[in-house]
């Protein structure tokens, strides 16, 4: 009998080699998935560096000084380009076409003392012309009004607005707002309050309210926003605006 005796120290050798290659290969796919969360994560972080920059690039300061000793004429609310958003709780599109836009936009002058704008725009002096809005407002179409679909004014279709308003003869700035949605599903009403040089035909100043509804009726409901947001901008006026603050 012939007993072959097998020198196994090659093969410990080499399944040792490979075992520590398969090591360093597990090793350094773990190192690249490292990697690339790292990337990940610092890319989002600049992603988001970027965002913030671009935000605080674009906030407008208020023109603080140039609205304090400016005549300044409020025109109210704009309603040409707002959304009524849930057919079921603004049924009656002619009537709030017809009726509510005007008692929305002379709330003002319907309750001053409640909606009184020369003390929450923090101007005495302020006039009140609600007509160019008026006029502006009587004109939507009642059947586009209304929807149920989610909607939103964006920004950006700020300047295109303001471009079509026949401010006449006024001179000096004139404040308003656009609104933008009386939403009933998500229960909000969002504004942008637009101050405007006439003379110079420049928009000083954009900024986006918003506010929820409460009380009893159409016309109070939404009115309640109205009332909260005014008073949001008195906050402005005296903790913001004097210093330059978007």
């Amino acid at each position: 009998m012939i007993i072959q005796f097998f020198d196994l120290s090659d093969n410990y050798a080499k399944l040792a080699f490979k075992i520590d290659a398969i090591t360093k290969n597990i090793y350094n796919n773990i190192n690249q998935i490292k990697l690339f969360h790292t990337m990940k994560k610092n890319s989002l972080f600049t992603l988001s560096l970027l965002l913030f920059i671009s935000v605080l690039t674009n906030a407008q300061k208020f023109p603080y000084e140039t609205y304090m000793s400016s005549n300044v004429t409020y025109l109210g609310l704009d309603f040409t380009h707002a959304r009524m958003v849930d057919k079921y709780a603004f049924a009656d599109a002619e009537n709030v076409q017809g009726t509510l836009l005007y008692q929305w936009n002379h709330m003002v002058t319907s309750e001053p003392d409640k909606y009184d704008v020369p003390k929450y725009f923090g101007k005495p002096t302020l006039v009140i012309n609600l007509k160019i809005m008026d006029d502006r407002n009587s004109k939507v179409d009642a059947s586009t009004l209304i929807q149920d679909e989610y909607y939103t004014l964006k920004r950006n279709e700020v300047p295109q607005i303001v471009s079509t308003i026949d401010f006449g003869e006024l001179e000096g700035l004139a404040v308003f707002f656009l609104v933008g949605s009386y939403n009933k599903v998500i229960l909000n009403g969002a504004y942008f309050l637009v101050v405007y040089d006439i003379d110079n035909s420049e928009i000083l100043y954009v900024k986006n309210y918003t506010a929820k509804p409460k009380g009893f009726g159409l016309r109070n409901f939404w009115a309640k926003t109205y009332y909260i947001i005014l008073k949001q901008v008195h906050s402005d006026w005296k903790n913001k605006w004097p210093n330059g603050t978007y």
